[in-house]
């Protein structure tokens, strides 16, 4: 990583940043055709990002970042070809990026490197292999050590070997596209700090949270939306709106650090710096949903307002703010398994902050007191730290501390990827609450054991219909989809009618799911029904095995054109006890179940059981229905408390 003294053709970076800006009034012809050319490519670029599984959040940030990335890179290359990048020009695109704001290198190295692979995987690049090789050698991510106060000597880097991959352009991807930068890293190789919670009083956290600069912020930034604001069809801000956005950001908890970096910084750096807050916060609003995306108009989030008026409502919204920036400043870019040593780095730091031994601040003032002649490594560090400062991650004063209140969302965070755990007395996790409207129920495995009623009828079925070798594995998908998948047309009417009937006739074994009778005895009729993957007869009669009411409003398969996954169970289910998906809980055990209920657009809670908790992508995750509570708020909402 280049130190910010080092030359560049920029020159000062910020500056460079901001004449290109005061060039949008005189645009070259070149210019023209590259703003065309990125025009017509980006369309393609952003389907590609979305078939890769990125959300439409980071989607839009993806093409803020190479929007903001050509806007340099133009400045070296007057000649700016979008279809073939020169490696040396990115390299120092990125050295005067970082100088300017190290915490912003990650995603636009990132970013960039997206954008060349979608070029490669498109045929569209025009490069050379050899310039292609080169790119991968650039956008290796550099390590962002953590610090130990005593000394830079201990610097804790990455294990011997650990960035030394090939730049041979076939190592240059893997299975998922570009290489992911930087090396992957074995988290087992680190030692971390153990997260101290110590016991926490009643109101703590949500005192701490009303008056964290996070807080404040995401409430100014929902002010300032107010009515709608224009945006892109991406939901990109527009330009002539950022500036303005920016400045409702004005709460931060910066102090010490926040002082040394407005030393050694110019009024352009500073401003630059307001921009990357304001594309954070625009990120985690519209990804959690705070901020809706509708028709090139930016609006707050449907009924937020409503929730944002009740207590514990409000606190559930603030946790998943704040569990998304914990995710942002210390896993971005990864995947499950796969980390670069900053992504280690900054979990390994954020981890000591919230220990018993918190390190010291000094050494991270003094690098942004004096940027030109410190330690690159411990500046970019530095950097991290003064952002998560910024909005009340952490406190600085003679040390760097995460608050008490806020350490059970940092490990509950970092445990899931790494070799952290909580300690102390406050070290117990707390029950989650979720507020909704209603709640949409699966039937098998959810409410209802009849595994092995379901097994048996599908084995004597594929006996019957001589399917040699068949084995029944498809929970939660509708019978008459798998009928489809083993029969030829012919046979499909024959194969359906046979399973119904089986299925419905074997009911022996089947009870409740522990604590499923409870549960729904604590509900009020009309804010709960089941969305099942069985027809009606055999629904009904599986219920009165569990001992179980049919419910109003009940949707079984045979009530709807598509079933799960296909959002259309769930969007009806919610449509007939008269609510708002997004304003529903979906409670299911399997996959393709809460595929459904995402697609749908509702919260989603994962019963594990029919199949494993780390094989299941929701909102919340409990071992089992026992334990979970319902209780009927004043404003007729349901409140349920998960252990």
């Amino acid at each position: 990583m280049a130190k910010k003294s080092k030359k560049s053709r920029f020159g000062n970076p910020a500056r460079a940043a901001a004449d290109a800006a005061a060039r949008a009034n005189s645009v070259p012809l070149r210019e023209v055709r590259l703003d065309r050319a990125m025009e017509a490519l980006a369309p393609g670029y952003a389907l590609w990002l979305e078939s890769q599984g990125r959300p439409d959040a980071d989607i839009d940030m993806s093409l803020m970042v190479l929007d903001d990335f050509f806007d340099l890179y133009r400045m070296l290359e007057p000649t700016t070809d979008a279809l073939s990048l020169v490696p040396g020009a990115v390299r120092e695109v990125l050295a005067a990026a970082a100088a300017a704001n190290p915490q912003a290198t990650f995603a636009l190295r990132s970013g960039v490197r997206d954008y060349v692979g979608y070029l490669v995987q498109a045929s569209l690049w025009t490069g050379t292999p050899g310039e292609l090789a080169e790119l991968a050698d650039v956008f290796k991510q550099p390590a962002w050590p953590g610090v130990d106060p005593a000394s830079l000597a201990s610097l804790a880097l990455p294990p011997e070997g650990a960035a030394d991959h090939g730049v041979d352009l076939d190592d240059g991807w893997d299975d998922d596209g570009w290489d992911d930068g930087g090396g992957a890293v074995d988290p087992a190789d680190y030692a971390f700090a153990d997260v101290f919670v110590p016991e926490l009083a009643a109101g703590q956290f949500a005192s701490t949270a009303r008056e964290s600069p996070l807080w404040k912020n995401v409430e100014s930034i929902l002010a300032w939306v107010g009515g709608g604001r224009d945006v892109t069809t991406k939901g990109v801000l527009r330009k002539k709106d950022r500036a303005q956005a920016a400045v409702a950001i004005r709460h931060s908890g910066a102090g010490l650090l926040g002082a040394a970096v407005s030393s050694s910084y110019t009024a352009a750096e500073l401003e630059a710096e307001a921009l990357d807050r304001l594309a954070l916060y625009w990120h985690l609003l519209t990804s959690l949903g705070l901020v809706a995306i509708e028709a090139g108009r930016a609006v707050v989030g449907p009924r937020l307002g409503e929730r944002l008026g009740d207590e514990a409502a409000t606190l559930e919204v603030f946790r998943d703010v704040l569990g998304q920036f914990i995710f942002v400043s210390t896993l971005s870019g990864s995947e499950p398994g796969r980390y670069t040593s900053w992504h280690v780095d900054m979990a390994s730091f954020m981890a000591e902050c919230s220990s018993e031994n918190p390190p010291e601040s000094a050494p991270l003032v003094q690098a942004l007191e004096s940027p030109d002649t410190a330690h690159p490594e411990l500046y970019i560090l530095a950097r991290n730290v003064a952002s998560w400062a910024a909005e009340g991650l952490v406190t600085v004063d003679s040390h760097v501390t995460v608050p008490p209140a806020f350490r059970r969302e940092v490990a509950d965070m970092l445990a899931e990827d790494f070799h952290i755990k909580a300690v102390g007395p406050g070290a117990k996790k707390q029950p989650q609450q979720v507020t909704v409207d209603a709640v949409l129920f699966d039937l098998d495995g959810t409410l209802i054991d009849s595994t092995p009623a379901t097994e048996r009828a599908w084995r004597r079925w594929g006996e019957l219909m001589g399917l040699d070798g068949f084995e029944y594995g498809s929970h939660g998908v509708p019978a008459q989809a798998q009928v489809e998948q083993y029969l030829e047309p012919a046979r499909q009417e024959e194969g359906f009618e046979l399973i119904k009937a089986l299925e419905t006739a074997d009911t022996d074994g089947i009870l409740c799911k522990p604590g499923a009778a409870e549960l729904l005895a604590s509900l009020p009729d009309g804010s709960w029904t089941i969305v099942t993957s069985c027809t009606r007869g055999l629904a009904e009669a599986r219920l009165a095995a569990a001992g179980i009411a049919v419910p109003a409003h009940m949707v079984t398969a045979d009530q709807v054109a598509n079933g799960k996954p296909h959002p259309e169970p769930f969007l009806l289910g919610a449509a007939r006890l008269g609510s708002d998906i997004a304003q529903c809980l979906v409670v299911e055990d399997a996959p393709a179940g809460l595929a459904s209920g995402t697609a749908a657009g509702a919260m989603t809670l994962a019963v594990a059981g029919t199949t494993d908790a780390a094989d299941l992508t929701a909102h919340y995750v409990v071992d089992s229905l026992a334990g979970v509570a319902a209780a009927v708020l004043p404003n007729g909402q349901i409140q349920l408390t998960l252990p």
